[in-house]
């Protein structure tokens, strides 16, 4: 039996930008996300007074302004997809500004801004896009969260009419939404509707939560979802003052990322959007906090349709900022604690009887002017108090003994690997995975380095990060105050979810547990115990139609090589034969179908699943076998560095 080999080089495409914030208050902040970049910690105390002093530089690519009015603008090039751009109009107002008659209406906007405007009648906006073959989701969309509105399009910038429609529409969104009364009406039904489907079991639960989580703040009283009743009565002019108090151009910026003569945009956007008129007398954009409490507090919400159980710990802290190098190293002394502590959690879900199904630990930004330390964990039903416990006994074995420098190594070459993938892929990040670090750079005020920039501190400073630095994170962030356990899930009588009275008896007992320091399992053994004998190759051939190259080996293997130009640091191997599960009975069947699942997950070698992953921390490769209906093999990857060990 031969077995083809297909081999392709091929550019490898990574994001350097947050994906679009979620409405849930509960993921984790794009501030967390992009704070990968550092600051010095200098042996010289000159030296450190000067570094602190300096300012985080800013992706040299970007061209950025603000206009008259107030409106702020983001503009960067960039070729990938050719032809192609991303536009954002960011609002800096959400469902929190709401007034108590008005609660929903944020959301309701969201939606009238696609039902009528200025220049775009009624249903012409739509009948619009659609006919240019913009798809609703991939191309076009919107989301409403606590604190900002932001609205998102891709439009062709090969045709100039296309383009500057594109940006009409995201003028007209700025401040000229027409809120047709018929239209209106319309809408209610809709939005009433779309309330109804999103009143999930996860939102049931959410709406008996966040009131406790958020407890005594704006945030426990304006989910963006709303109040249907206010939305199926609220007059025309309650509309229309959300939207003539909030959408103006001192709390709105414009972004345009892609295929764009930038110094033509700049042009276009002084003059589309310098046009609408600044405010007098505006409301104040209130900011809101978050308030503090000397207990801890205990949440517990059960639903009948809730499909799975999950459990939270959230200890509550005031907001860090990121304005300075200084403020960067810190930032990147926590995400070095994160990686480590989410990979010992990783490590759990590999035991026989794994205490969760996915766990994970992290700090960053939450709402308003509040920080969080979380502890997150998905769990299977029954098992909600063994996760619980587990985050606990985990979190005081990190605050009594800290993490080991085997493990602060790898964590450091993980993000250094991800740092050095940037910046090779610089020039084949698409846009949409960098538009929207420019919405929040305006929304949160969050630094944008290039890829190169942050390469370089990278390189100067990730090195001097201490062990002991970040073991002294835990004991400014596990604290009794200010805590708060989440527990949800399925309600069932045969799988109850702990009781509040058993949750704090469990917080009592661990907080006076003496957990055994974590022991780093590394195997330093040969990965691969005996060379590679090499085989000759006995023909060669060039099939020009798809400039591939054929070789045929003497032990009968056929390899197809062809490279590609669509990533710059990522190699592709499929290695497949015929024969797969169709070969089994089917008593046999079940067996075959699993059968690579298991192997993945039993290790190699002497190596398990752990040990390998320790192993390969900082290197970009992957392999994974596969059996299909009608034949199997094995799925791979890596960067061109790592093509021996793949």
């Amino acid at each position: 039996m031969r077995i083809a080999l297909f081999l392709s080089v091929a550019l490898l495409l990574t994001s350097i930008a947050c994906s679009p914030k979620s409405t849930s208050v509960l993921n984790e902040s794009p501030e967390t996300q992009i704070e990968k970049v550092v600051d010095t910690m200098s042996e010289s105390k000159d030296k450190a007074s000067t570094t602190s002093a300096t300012t985080i530089p800013t992706d040299d690519r970007l061209i950025q302004g603000k206009l008259s009015n107030g409106m702020h603008y983001y503009i960067q090039k960039n070729a990938k997809p050719e032809k192609r751009a991303e536009l954002r109009l960011a609002v800096n107002a959400g469902s929190i500004l709401e007034d108590e008659d008005q609660r929903g209406l944020a959301h309701f906007v969201e939606h009238m801004a696609f039902n009528g405007t200025e220049n775009f009648e009624k249903s012409e906006l739509v009948d619009y896009l659609e006919s240019v073959g913009t798809r609703f989701g991939p191309d076009l969309n919107a989301y409403t969260s606590f604190d900002e509105t932001v609205y998102m399009l891709q439009v062709r910038t090969d045709s100039a009419e296309l383009f500057d429609k594109g940006m009409l529409i995201l003028k007209d969104w700025a401040g000229g939404v027409t809120f047709d009364h018929e239209e209106i009406d319309k809408e209610r039904g809709v939005v009433e509707s779309e309330w109804r489907s999103r009143l999930s079991p996860d939102q049931r639960m959410q709406n008996k939560t966040f009131p406790i989580l958020y407890q005594g703040s704006q945030y426990a009283e304006r989910l963006p979802i709303g109040d249907p009743e206010i939305i199926k009565h609220a007059d025309y002019a309650t509309f229309k003052r959300f939207y003539n108090d909030w959408y103006r151009p001192d709390l709105q910026a414009v972004v345009v990322v892609g295929d764009v003569d930038v110094k033509a945009v700049e042009q276009q956007i002084k003059e589309l959007f310098g046009s609408i008129p600044e405010r007098t007398n505006p409301r104040e954009r209130t900011k809101f906090s978050v308030p503090k409490h000397p207990e801890t507090l205990v949440t517990i919400a059960a639903d009948k349709e809730a499909s799975f159980t999950n459990v939270r710990l959230v200890y509550k802290h005031d907001k860090k900022h990121t304005k300075t190098k200084d403020d960067y190293r810190s930032s990147l002394t926590r995400s070095l604690y994160n990686n480590m502590m989410s990979s010992r959690l990783q490590e759990l879900t590999k035991t026989a009887d794994p205490p969760f199904v996915f766990g994970n630990t992290s700090y960053g930004g939450d709402v308003g002017d509040m920080d969080a330390y979380r502890s997150f964990a998905f769990v299977a039903e029954g098992k909600a108090e063994a996760a619980l416990e587990s985050l606990l006994t985990e979190n005081r074995r990190v605050l009594l003994h800290g993490f080991t420098q085997g493990e602060l190594e790898r964590a450091k070459s993980r993000m250094m690997e991800s740092a050095e993938r940037n910046l090779k892929e610089m020039d084949k990040t698409e846009s949409n995975r960098l538009v929207m670090r420019y919405v929040y750079k305006y929304l949160d005020d969050i630094p944008t380095p290039g890829p190169k920039q942050t390469m370089g501190l990278y390189d100067e400073f990730l090195p001097g990060i201490k062990l002991e630095e970040v073991n002294k994170l835990p004991a400014q962030w596990i604290k009794d105050d200010s805590r708060v356990v989440v527990v949800t899930g399925p309600l069932k009588d045969e799988t109850p979810l702990p009781k509040e009275e058993q949750i704090r008896n469990m917080l009592a007992e661990i907080d006076q547990t003496q957990p055994e320091p974590y022991i780093d399992e590394v195997i330093t053994e040969p990965f691969f115990d005996k060379e590679l004998a090499p085989v000759a190759i006995s023909k060669t051939e060039m099939i020009d139609d798809v400039d591939v190259e054929y070789l045929e080996l003497e032990n009968g293997i056929e390899v197809y090589l062809k490279k590609t130009e669509f990533k710059n640091d990522e190699i592709l191997v499929r290695a497949t034969s015929p024969g797969g599960t169709s070969l089994y009975s089917d008593d046999e069947y079940f067996d075959a179908s699993n059968a690579t699942s298991i192997v993945s997950e039993a290790g190699l070698g002497n190596f398990n699943t752990t040990q390998i992953d320790k192993l390969m921390a900082g290197k970009s490769v992957g392999v994974r076998p596969f059996i299909g209906s009608y034949s199997e093999g094995f799925n791979g990857s890596s960067s061109p560095d790592d093509l021996e060990i793949l």
